[in-house]
């Protein structure tokens, strides 16, 4: 299940499915990057945390964490 985001972080998910949230909302890969964009948790923080199911693999990981390097 996805890990629920508190005011203190903002989580981001990657389920057995390879469904992405930010926080408990799901976004596609595609439109990650935007979404981030204009979080402004994500913006004045600059910080977010991923946790993703440990059977999905690497690649995927690696997608989520470059998109949230470039917003």
């Amino acid at each position: 299940a996805p890990v629920e985001s508190s005011d203190q972080k903002l989580v981001l998910s990657i389920d057995s499915a390879r469904h992405v949230y930010v926080g408990e909302a799901e976004v596609s890969l595609d439109t990650l990057e935007e979404k981030l964009r204009a979080n402004a948790k994500a913006q004045a923080d600059k910080e977010v945390y991923l946790h993703a199911d440990r059977d999905i693999p690497y690649g995927v990981v690696v997608e989520v964490m470059a998109a949230a390097q470039r917003a």
